[in-house]
């Protein structure tokens, strides 16, 4: 596990719900390429063929059954933790012509919240040179916790 400054906190209030997904996007090629390739089974693939909007086969590893946590940090932590041993792999991929990028998933508890990355969980990122996605939701106005909007 990466080392963090700030302690993790797995009931983290201001997160309603958090997971991370490595999307790689192969093209023609068909996904099992990527686990026989990176030795790690996906957590799902999607065949081209099978979804008329996508324009691309897809490999996905994701945390959302395997972690529990409400700190973003964990979710990290599972992907780099199995990917950072196979970066050259993925490198290789990449330059075969797969594109690969985390997609991140928070839904904020209240309109206010903090996402924290350690310095070595930005290392571990800029290390597999893959880009990273925000997907962020903050709760309604209106909602339970949701603060009124401020006035004037």
């Amino acid at each position: 596990m990466l080392q963090a400054t700030s302690p993790y906190d797995d009931d983290y209030a201001p997160c309603e719900e958090t997971f991370a997904t490595l999307r790689v996007f192969t093209g023609g090629a068909h996904p099992c390429s990527v686990t026989d390739s990176l030795g790690i089974q996906p957590s799902s693939i999607t065949l081209e063929a099978t979804k008329p909007f996508r324009r691309s086969n897809a490999w996905f590893l994701t945390s959302k059954d395997a972690v529990t946590s409400r700190d973003f940090r964990r979710h990290l932590d599972w992907l780099l933790d199995k990917l950072l041993p196979v970066r050259a792999t993925i490198e290789e991929l990449k330059l075969e012509g797969a594109i690969c990028n985390f997609h991140c998933y928070w839904v904020m508890s209240r309109t206010n919240s903090v996402l924290i990355l350690s310095q070595a969980q930005m290392n571990g990122l800029a290390a597999l040179g893959i880009e990273i996605w925000w997907d962020i939701y903050s709760p309604l106005v209106g909602e339970p916790n949701a603060p009124e909007p401020p006035t004037g």
